[in-house]
């Protein structure tokens, strides 16, 4: 089964988020998209937006009243990750949904 990690800017913000106990719901909502989309990458839910700069997918999440973003890359055959092999996810960006 692929696994996923964050980029160390990525889980700086899932740490600020995790720390507020406000948004715990929105960490959950988070997590729940995390773990399907590492179980799934290839499906289609997380595969629609597609981010040019860096090359990468979006996947929105509405939680806490808000618009969020996981933003990632499958890791390739060629790419060097620590603790990641091909075909894991590896999160760039857990944030807000630009604009929202």
């Amino acid at each position: 089964m692929p696994d996923y990690a964050f980029s160390p800017a990525a889980l700086a913000r899932y740490e600020e988020l995790e720390a507020d106990p406000q948004l715990w719901p929105v960490v959950d909502r988070l997590d729940d998209v995390i773990e399907r989309l590492a179980a799934t990458p290839g499906a289609a839910e997380f595969r629609r937006h597609r981010w040019q700069s860096p090359p990468a997918f979006a996947v929105g999440v509405r939680a806490g009243g808000a618009d969020w973003m996981v933003l990632w890359e499958q890791v390739g055959e060629h790419e060097a990750y620590e603790n990641l092999r091909a075909g894991d996810v590896h999160v760039l960006y857990v944030g807000l949904w630009p604009g929202s």
